[in-house]
This record gives structure tokens, sequence and C-alpha cells, in this order.
């Protein structure tokens, strides 16, 4: 009878380490990362949309169009995941700039677009614009960004941290910048002319 008891005695002791260890497991591994809020819970979607499509009217006056090949709908959020996002801006009711990504974020709200992952936007007449990441505000129509910047014009490059232009990109305003101009290479037409 001993034995069993002190048997018994050595499971019920080991038996609460065994119980709460990993409970405390559990407790350490729902934290959010260093360096992220502790708001930010993880949360599974409410809704994943195969070929997502939302159109923006203002006035009665198309604005923009988004497509994503999947969408991600938190709606306690208001937030739309998306992978791939490709945004149509429209001027005056006709196709303009256009912007890809690799990822981004769509809030139902506002109509505001966060975007991310190599962003690419594209005016209708050539002008380029890339960055790691940008946000569209819908209700002042401008796209801004703390991020670095490239800006591919006809005759110029401009890099620089920060920025804020117009989606058809007529205005850019560039912080912190280096221009660099295009030229033609004159050697070569002197070259050309020779010949």
């Amino acid at each position: 009878m001993k034995k069993f008891l002190r048997g018994a005695s050595f499971f019920f002791a080991v038996l609460p380490a065994l119980i709460l260890l990993p409970a405390a497991g559990c407790r350490r591994a729902s934290r959010p990362p260093a360096g992220v809020a502790a708001t930010v819970k993880p949360s599974v979607p409410d809704q994943v949309i195969a070929q997502f499509t939302v159109d923006n009217y203002t006035k009665g006056e198309h604005t923009w169009n988004l497509e994503s090949p999947k969408a991600f709908v938190f709606e306690p959020e208001k937030r739309v995941d998306l992978d791939n996002p490709h945004i149509r801006f429209f001027e005056k009711g006709k196709p303009g700039a256009k912007m890809d990504a690799g990822k981004g974020s769509y809030f139902t709200d506002t109509g505001n677009l966060r975007s991310w992952d190599g962003v690419v936007l594209v005016s209708s007449d050539g002008a380029r614009v890339e960055s790691p990441s940008m946000d569209y505000n819908a209700s002042l129509d401008k796209v801004t960004s703390t991020a670095a910047v490239t800006v591919y014009r006809i005759d110029s490059v401009l890099r620089g941290v920060g920025w804020e232009a117009k989606p058809d990109l007529s205005h850019v305003v560039v912080h912190h910048q280096k221009v660099e101009y295009v030229m033609e290479d004159k050697f070569e037409k002197k070259e050309k002319s020779k010949k």
C-alpha cells in the first residue's frame, strides 16, 4: 500500500506541472511579435473572395476601379486585405493612371487604400513612380508615402524619401530628393554626323 501511495503522491505532484506547462506555452505564443502593438490580434477573415472588384463613384463620376485576384474581408475592422491589387484611376470619366502592388488593404468605411510590396504607379502620359509602399486618401484624392521613391519622367529621374502626389501624377512632391537629368549622348550624335 505504501508503494502505491508513494507512486500516487509523485503522480499528483507532477500532474499540476504537466497541466500548467502547456498552458503557459499557449499564452506566450498568442502574444504579438516585438514591435507590433498589443492591440493587434491575429484574426481569420470573415470572407475570402476570388476576383474581387470595387468601383468608386464621386458625385456620379467614375473615380477609380480596384481589382484583386484574392481578397480577405475583415468586417469588424472594415478592411479588405488584397493580393496583387490593381487600381485604375479615372480622369473625368476616362481611364487614367494605374497602380499595381504585391499587397494592399482597402478600407471600406473611407475608401482609402494602403499598398506595399513593390508599388508602381504609372500615369496616362507615361510618368512612373516606384516605391515600397503608398497610401491613397480617397477624400483628398491624394497618394502619400514616407518611404523611398523613384519618379521617372521623359527627361529626368527623381529619387527621394517621402512623397505625395495626385493619382494622375500631374503634381508630385518628393522630399529629401536627388534629381538626375537624362540627356542625349552628344558624342554619339557627333560620330553619326561625321559618317
